[in-house]
Formats: structure tokens, sequence, C-alpha cells
């Protein structure tokens, strides 16, 4: 029987992950505390960085990333959220969007 390794579980992370501090979610129409906080994030890259089969790395879109999304995901969806955000029209009025 051959032996084979499993590759690490990549994931993702980020230090600007600590901007995303929203203080509320929506459920149901109805605001409710937020369950991604970042002490949770923190807490959870912690417990993962020390885990000899996880690989933290960083976000990075290349086109081999793109395409392995693109294997699982519709392609007209990867290429509206790949600019929807810079192309949404947001007031800048000084209300926190949810």
């Amino acid at each position: 029987m051959t032996s084979t390794s499993a590759r690490p579980i990549p994931v993702v992370t980020s230090p600007e992950h600590r901007g995303h501090a929203p203080p509320v979610e929506v459920q149901c129409g109805r605001p409710i505390p937020a369950f991604d906080t970042v002490a949770r994030m923190d807490a959870i890259h912690h417990a993962l960085a020390g885990e000899p089969n996880v690989e933290l790395i960083g976000p990075d879109v290349d086109s081999a990333v793109l395409e392995s999304i693109r294997g699982v995901h519709d392609t007209a969806l990867v290429d509206f959220l790949g600019q929807a955000w810079s192309a949404a029209d947001v007031p800048d009025d000084g209300v926190e969007l949810v």
C-alpha cells in the first residue's frame, strides 16, 4: 500500500479582517448582534496557526485561483462579484451600511 500525504487545507486570512467589525447583522429583517467579531476571527486564526494540516495564506487572486473558483461557480456570478463592489453606487452620506 502506498502512503499519500494530504495537502494542508488552505485558509485565506489577512490582517485586514480587523476592518470587518459590524455592530449588527440582519437576520429575518431584524438587527441582531454581529456574529463575526474581530475577537472571534482572531481566536479562529490563533487556533489554526499552529495546526500542521492548515496553511494560512493571504488573499491572492491569480488566474489559477479564478479558474478553480469558476470550476465550482457559474462564470457570470464570479465575473459579477469581481466587479460588484467597485461598480456599486454607494452613497457617501455617512450612514453605515448593514
